[in-house]
């Protein structure tokens, strides 16, 4: 990045304090909204230029952790927090995201960045984010690519402004155009660059980029889908989130909205922003654009498709990253967190090949989850009448029944010849545990699972492995509540072997906006190739996300008429709805298991780092030993 200077305030953010300009859209949209932030101002140490040609690891420490920073050709920056790792305070800072239209041409996706550069400058904006691939050309060589950049930076510098966009061009000698994000500071010094990973899978994950009084941690499109690239910066101090992207129509599901931007913002408190592209003719994308708070409220949002800019104010005081905090410090999760910004940035030189996940049976499934909580009788009489559909499994609410209710689930259990999994409120001493029961088919407790994301008047729960159990032979495991946002704890166990999970809430039936940020945190847990059966007294809810790799290759082949009839909610690029009940209505889903998970073969071993790093996470989450539900006869 070079020597910060003193005088260079505008890359920290305005000095002016608390802004109270409105959040609206130009380009003759409607305001859409008003919101006051204020940040929070990192200091920074700088690492000194090396080679165009050098491959820059810059390392800071958090958390005892050190971290590399992506590949860069003039220099990079190892932004550092304070001594305790938070950040300090700062002004507010003023956010545009351009959903521009990426077009064939070179020289007029140039012509739009520089223009839109001006607008966000004289909007107020001190940084301007644009989508995947905004400054390309139909097989533009790389030299092109760099004079192109030549004049983005000179428009940063003339209107003072901090630039992130995304570039694509054809490296001499590769067929293969290389995918990159680039930073530029309102000097108009080049500062960051990162390749997708997705594209390059060898290549070092991006880090922390200090910019505008941001710590950013930067996202090109399905890089959002590599925990290394979407929460290892934050973990290593980035308290906003960034993604670019280009993504294919089928990706907006009206029902699920932002679903992936909201459960990201949420389960890390921070800020996230979303830059898509808007659709042409060239590029049929779907827009929706997004500023996201850390409470998961979307405070700017583009409607469509349209090309067009946001503004938003950031508060970075209210991106506090507690729950990233609360994660990564829980005992049964921290050697995961600590361990992965080595093991990603220094894979071990060894094989994988021996790694294999739990084995499952190819087999066909039935599921009913009931609704009943509070009254024994009720929650007995719904599994009768799991029993009677000739479920296999029966789910039941978190905290549906009390500890001295347990023996009669049990005989019912037992009676029935089905595998119960069932909430309770479990007291152990002076502590109370909210916990999930699995009770097999001959009336066995074959584990209480106490839920780790737990938070007052319940301690949290102390070991992840003895969330295990199996149906029928199917490797599950069962999770409660506030473990939603937990995602590492789905991603491991899919890397583990678990083909179903099995989730427990107990929430009021609302339609409030919290019920929708629920919904939509469930549809990204669903989403680790499992089949996710969620029990909850405000209704049932079957999510299946087993056919990934067929769905998503319909649309990236653009596969004509392939469809989903059997769904409720299709999500080609995550869980799709297989059914939904009322509060009062439980439901029975018949679910075709397809064989053992193959999440890590197909979505993570081609990333050496990230591959080591969720080895170790799901070698901590193994299952204890455990007696399998025996099948029926």
């Amino acid at each position: 990045m070079g020597e910060r200077e003193s005088e260079r305030k505008s890359c920290f953010g305005c000095t002016a304090g608390r802004c109270s300009a409105p959040v609206f859209v130009l380009a003759n949209l409607p305001q859409l909204e008003h919101a006051t932030w204020t940040p929070k101002l990192w200091d920074a140490s700088m690492c000194s230029k090396l080679s165009r040609r050098s491959a820059l690891f810059c390392w800071l420490t958090f958390a005892g952790v050190g971290w590399a920073i992506a590949q860069h050709p003039s220099g990079c920056a190892a932004p550092a927090g304070s001594e305790d790792g938070q950040p300090t305070e700062g002004p507010a800072v003023r956010v545009a995201v351009v959903q521009m239209a990426v077009r064939p041409g070179l020289s007029k996706n140039l012509a739009s960045i520089l223009e839109w550069t001006r607008r966000a400058a004289g909007a107020g904006a001190e940084l301007v984010v644009f989508p995947e691939a905004a400054l390309s050309g139909s097989n533009a060589p790389m030299p092109s690519l760099e004079a192109a950049l030549t004049q983005v930076r000179a428009a940063a510098g003339e209107n003072g402004i901090s630039v992130i966009l995304g570039a694509a061009a054809l490296p001499e000698g590769s067929p293969r155009p290389k995918n990159l994000l680039i930073a530029i500071d309102p000097t108009g010094s080049e500062v960051y660059r990162y390749i997708k990973l997705t594209s390059s899978p060898r290549s070092p994950p991006p880090g922390p980029l200090l910019l505008a009084g941001m710590r950013i941690g930067p996202i090109i499109c399905a890089d959002r889908w590599i925990r290394a690239v979407e929460e290892l910066p934050i973990h290593a101090g980035a308290n906003v989130s960034i993604e670019i992207a280009g993504n294919f129509a089928q990706e907006w599901v009206p029902d699920l909205q932002w679903y992936w931007y909201v459960s990201r913002a949420v389960r890390n408190s921070v800020w996230v922003v979303f830059a898509n592209t808007a659709a042409n003719a060239d590029s049929p994308g779907h827009g929706h654009s997004a500023v996201i708070a850390p409470d998961g409220r979307v405070i700017a949002s583009v409607p469509d498709a349209r090309e067009t800019m946001l503004l938003a104010t950031l508060d970075l005081a209210a991106a506090d990253r507690q729950n990233m905090l609360r994660r990564s410090s829980h005992p049964a999760l921290a050697p995961f967190w600590q361990r992965g910004a080595r093991l990603v940035s220094s894979p071990p030189k060894t094989s994988d090949s021996d790694w294999k996940g739990r084995a499952c049976p190819q087999r066909r499934i039935k599921v009913f989850v009931g609704t009943a909580v509070g009254d024994v009788h009720q929650v007995l009489q719904q599994i009768e009448q799991g029993a009677a559909a000739q479920a296999d499994l029966i789910a039941l609410p978190a905290r549906a029944i009390a500890d001295q209710e347990v023996e009669s689930i049990r005989a019912s259990a037992a009676t029935h010849e089905v595998t119960v999994v069932i909430g309770t409120e479990h007291r152990q001493g002076d502590r109370r545990y909210n916990s999930a029961l699995v009770i097999g088919p001959t009336g066995q407790l074959i584990t209480r699972y106490d839920q780790l994301s737990a938070m007052p008047p319940f301690a949290p729960g102390a070991d992840a492995r003895r969330a295990w159990f199996d149906v029928q032979g199917i490797p599950a495991v069962v999770t409660l509540e506030g473990d939603r946002h937990w995602t590492e704890i789905a991603e491991l166990s899919a890397v583990a072997g678990a083909r179903l999970l099995v989730h427990l809430e107990h929430s009021k039936p609302t339609e409030d906006e919290m019920a929708f940020q629920r919904f939509q945190s469930l549809a990204v847990m669903a989403s680790y190739r499992t089949a996710t059966v969620v029990a909850d007294t405000a209704g049932a809810f079957v999510w299946e996300d087993l056919h990934s790799r067929a769905e998503r290759r319909s649309v990236v082949r653009r596969t004509p008429g392939f469809v989903r009839p059997d769904v409720e909610v299709f999500s080609p690029f995550s869980a799709n709805l297989l059914a939904r009940g009322a509060p009062d209505r439980p439901i029975v889903v018949d679910v075709a298991v397809p064989g053992p998970n193959d999440y890590y073969m197909d979505s993570i071993q081609r990333f050496p780092g990230m591959a080591a790093w969720a080895r170790y996470g799901a070698s901590l989450l193994q299952p204890l030993q455990t007696r399998a539900t025996r099948s029926k006869p």
